[in-house]
């Protein structure tokens, strides 16, 4: 830990900072992608010091701007010296956002990139939009660069009150999701739609998404899965010094990665397969049950063949046209229903016409139309329906089912 201001000040004179890179790596193009440049100070004991606590006494001592440069300029030059034979390899470059409106008059990254031969198309400048508070600035900033050929990445996204009009606004090239979020991804379902949610966004955006802070395979699997493109942290490789070809390990790495990600999606696939196959068989089972009654009462048939169906939620008959001919009839053996204030149930004589259950099966002509999941107006649950043609009597009808999908 810095002691004193002389010392911040004899550590930026005499350049006293070791630059370390962590890869980030792209298992789409089983390669390292590129590498983030990350700063460590060394104390007069030759000790290490942390770039939090390097920057904290910096911003004490109102030396922010000529740390950030100093960082900037070894990191460019570290980078240039040891990556001379990788021209695709990209570097990743923060920037420290105290310093962004102290920028509007410099060129310095720039003019770093041109000394030491690195094209700006090379360099992503990683900003934390949490920290800015001159948006204009940051905007001014991000401008300047990218017409100079920059990539920009936001870092951070989903953590605190990260704020997604920052992404209209900077339109980032790339998006680097909170280790936060990454964490124990696999083991949280909440965390996986939120991850889920934001790639499906960077996608709609033209982003790519960096995953970072993965410490565990499992962690890798499922935000491959959701389609994060990029990955960084400790299970891929610490912060290392790039002599002596030491990027070999980590490519091996990739490549075990990779065979575990194909096995991972050919057990998930089947998985799913046999899930579908089963919600068809059980539809199937039910209908004929449907089918073999004589109909005096739907809604109370539907109750009577739900309690040997547990795994279904509610049942409910749309006719020909597109009107429900039942209440939505609830399983009696499901104890977990809630039916909060926002959240009812169709009855009868509900207008269904604009419901995919109904107007896909018509359209399509299939016997069974199965919906991808989606949260239920009847009672709040994360639900997946199948219908599909059924027969009440000597009459047409539609046969529809809701499933319970959380956690599937």
């Amino acid at each position: 830990m810095i002691k004193n201001s002389r010392e911040i000040q004899q550590i930026i004179e005499e350049e006293g900072i070791i630059i370390y890179f962590q890869p980030i790596i792209s298992t789409y193009q089983d390669r390292v992608a590129g590498v983030e440049a990350l700063v460590r100070g060394i104390d007069i004991n030759g000790d290490l010091i942390s770039p939090l606590d390097l920057f904290a006494m910096a911003r004490e001592e109102d030396k922010v701007i000529q740390l950030d440069r100093l960082c900037q300029k070894k990191a460019i030059e570290s980078f240039a010296k040891q990556t001379a034979q990788q021209e695709n390899l990209i570097l990743f470059l923060n920037v420290d956002n105290s310093v962004i409106h102290l920028d509007t008059n410099t060129n310095a990254i720039y003019d770093y990139c041109h000394r030491w031969d690195v094209s700006p198309s090379n360099v992503v400048l990683e900003i934390n939009e949490l920290q800015t508070s001159d948006i204009s600035a940051m905007l001014k900033f991000v401008n300047k660069y990218r017409e100079k050929g920059f990539m920009i990445s936001i870092d951070d996204i989903g953590a605190g009150y990260s704020n997604l009009d920052r992404l209209i606004l900077l339109k980032p090239d790339i998006i680097k999701i909170d280790r936060k979020l990454i964490q124990d991804i696999h083991q949280h379902y909440y965390k996986q739609q939120v991850v889920d949610m934001i790639i499906k966004l960077a996608e709609k955006i033209g982003a790519l998404v960096v995953a970072e802070g993965v410490e565990q395979l499992e962690e890798i699997l499922k935000v491959l899965k959701f389609g994060a493109q990029l990955l960084q942290g400790y299970y891929i490789a610490r912060p290392m010094d790039l002599e002596n070809n030491c990027l070999r390990e980590v490519e091996e790495t990739i490549g075990s990665i990779s065979e575990a990600q194909k096995k991972y999606l050919s057990t998930h696939l089947l998985s799913k397969c046999r899930f579908n196959l089963k919600l068809r068989e059980r539809f199937d089972e039910f209908n004929e049950r449907l089918k073999a009654s004589d109909g005096p009462s739907s809604g109370q048939i539907l109750k009577e063949i739900l309690l040997d169906f547990p795994e279904v939620e509610c049942a409910y008959i749309i006719d020909e046209e597109g009107i429900q001919v039942t209440d939505t009839v609830f399983n009696e053996a499901l104890s977990l229903i809630h039916r909060k204030s926002l959240f009812s149930p169709y009855k009868k004589g509900a207008d269904a016409k604009l419901k995919a259950y109904y107007y896909v099966l018509k359209t399509t002509n299939q016997p069974r139309y199965v919906s991808e999941g989606y949260l239920s107006l009847a009672t709040g649950h994360q639900c997946i329906t199948i219908s599909g043609d059924s027969l009440i009597g000597h009459k047409k009808v539609i046969l529809c089912m809701d499933i319970i999908s959380q956690g599937l």
